[in-house]
């Protein structure tokens, strides 16, 4: 297992809320939205990625106009392993016209803050089509969350 005291340290690095560390979610009952809640969770109980900040996206009220996204710490040693999972869980409709952030689906991954072994990845996703579009890119953040494994990763 990931030693617990590297994670927390690295969260305390990044000036990371405790009351939000991605492991104790549940029990701290922080507001999650609702169509990626239990996506979130089972990303949090792998050994090497975590949730610390997302969104499932919203086209209507208080939110109206907000982007899907993740961001995630990863163990550094899984980053390829991460990269694989977006990109198979990914909607394969064929996109020919250009430029392809028009139209159709795409993501953009950015990276944040690391240190000697974790990294912060950003996760966004962007769709058309309205609403189908977006049940669309929900759908492929459940298939996501669904593909991450429980490593045995040890320190």
């Amino acid at each position: 297992m990931n030693n617990p005291d590297n994670l927390t340290s690295f969260l305390n690095y990044i000036d990371h809320p405790s009351k939000y560390d991605p492991r104790l979610l549940k029990k701290h009952r922080v507001k999650l939205d609702p169509k990626i809640k239990d996506s979130i969770y089972k990303i949090n109980n792998s050994d090497w990625l975590w949730t610390i900040w997302s969104c499932q996206g919203h086209l209507l009220g208080r939110e109206k106009g907000s982007i899907p996204y993740f961001t995630f710490i990863v163990d550094k040693r899984y980053l390829d392993k991460l990269f694989h999972v977006i990109h198979l869980s990914f909607p394969k409709e064929a996109n020919m016209k250009f430029p392809i952030y028009s139209n159709g689906f795409w993501y953009g991954i950015s990276q944040g803050v690391e240190d000697d072994i974790y990294c912060v990845i950003n996760w966004h996703l962007y769709f058309s089509q309205g609403k189908v579009g977006l049940d669309k890119i929900q759908k492929c953040m459940i298939q996501f969350a669904d593909s991450i494994e429980v490593l045995d990763v040890k320190k």
